[in-house]
């Protein structure tokens, strides 16, 4: 009995772990990493990866592994087929809405524009499924209410892709709201075209992710991602470090979106922090400018951005800064980043801080490569203070850029 609920518990977890999206779709699920992190033994992971294969949420692929299984352009045509069965089944069931079909209406409006005033997508995520879980509970079909919560799980996994895109959170909050007050006003035919056009931009939205998906990276590759505010010829000087002593074969730089911990000393906007990456690479091939954070994932946080990469990639190169690596401890999810890539940096003869750091992402199960190399003595708040005096820091192309926006100090 106790190790039924064990496995109950463990199954509960990493159901809600996938359909919030902790788990990205296509990621690999290691039984042994999760029954460590989870403090339990095998068995009961085995039983809920069993119990969650046929919930249709992971896959086990021959000889490789177990997956969260990933979504295919098929997949979310036939998801979005079922829905507009059974969702127009449930508005057109409404004959008059009585005050008991009301006050969940009511709640669950009022619910989404708190999360959505508060930016939570991930409790606006909650209300979005509440809502279209209350229009298929209209069908009064007892065979539908038992297939809608295999599905809606399905569905939230495709949600929690579409609403990281800021632009369609806050399309998607109108065209929640112009569905529940049609609803709440008895214009039922209207809401279903409401309802129908919603499904159709949530669709649009889920492929156009899978398009960004497909540009997948071969080889030996590295990340190198960063504020880049501006990029200089210090983070070029470290990115030809690590092809060298790494034999990459090439080195993607990925601008932050969103930096977390640098959003009160970020002066450029992505746009253009984007662009000067893109100019700093031009004749370059063995690096590469990748915008996936703002085509994916925008909560700021670089683990997310890792478990996209690892969703294709086996060995993944982490180049950093002997500051990042040495604040690596304080990231969010630093346990999967350490234990999911190879952390790679270059320091200065006089930074003990860089080995002890090392050592403990080694006890941790990490791996680390580190070289010892002297590394331009510049930094990107120091551009931003005076770029005059750091000009020669710049690339020309960067400089001429930053001069004609006017970006940064220009007075100095």
């Amino acid at each position: 009995m106790i190790s039924h609920t064990i496995k109950e518990q463990v199954y509960e977890i990493l159901k809600q772990s996938i359909v919030s999206g902790e788990y990205q779709m296509g990621e690999q699920l290691k039984e042994l990493e999760i029954a460590q992190k989870l403090n339990v033994s095998r068995s009961p992971v085995r039983e809920a990866f069993r119990q969650l294969a046929s919930d249709g949420l992971i896959t086990n692929i021959a000889n490789k592994g177990t997956y969260v299984k990933d979504v295919t352009e098929k997949n979310v045509n036939d998801i979005m087929d079922l829905r507009h069965i059974i969702e127009k089944m449930g508005i057109d069931n409404l004959k008059n809405l009585h005050d008991s079909r009301r006050y969940p209406l009511r709640r669950i409006r009022e619910n989404m524009v708190r999360t959505f005033e508060s930016g939570d997508y991930k409790a606006y995520s909650f209300c979005d499924y509440e809502l279209h879980r209350e229009i298929t509970s209209y069908s009064d079909n007892e065979m539908i209410d038992l297939f809608s919560d295999q599905m809606y799980c399905i569905i939230q996994m495709y949600r929690n892709i579409a609403l990281k895109n800021s632009a369609r959170f806050q399309s998607s909050y109108k065209e929640h709201l112009d569905i529940l007050d049609h609803l709440l006003a008895g214009d039922f035919e209207q809401a279903w075209a409401l309802d129908l056009e919603h499904l159709r931009q949530t669709a649009d939205e889920i492929k156009s992710y899978l398009l960004g998906k497909q540009e997948k990276y071969t080889g030996k590759v590295g990340l190198f991602g960063g504020a880049f505010d501006p990029i200089h010829r210090g983070h070029l000087q470290l990115c030809e470090t690590m092809l060298q002593a790494l034999k990459l074969d090439k080195i993607l730089l990925i601008p932050s979106f969103r930096p977390i911990h640098k959003q009160d000393s970020i002066e450029a906007s992505y746009a253009d922090r984007l662009e000067l990456c893109r100019l700093v690479t031009q004749g370059n091939p063995a690096l590469v400018v990748d915008d996936v954070e703002s085509r994916i994932y925008e909560s700021g946080y670089f683990c997310d951005t890792l478990r996209h990469y690892k969703s294709y990639m086996d060995d993944v190169y982490l180049i950093l800064g002997p500051d990042s690596f040495t604040s690596l401890s304080y990231w969010k999810d630093n346990d999967y980043i350490i234990r999911n890539a190879t952390l790679c940096t270059a320091f200065g003869r006089n930074n003990p801080e860089v080995q002890q750091c090392s050592e403990h992402f080694m006890r941790m199960g990490g791996r680390t490569f580190l070289m010892q190399a002297e590394l331009l003595p510049v930094s990107s708040s120091q551009v931003r203070e005076d770029v005059k005096r750091y000009r020669d820091y710049l690339t020309p192309p960067v400089y001429d850029y930053i001069q004609s926006k006017k970006l940064y100090r220009q007075d100095v």
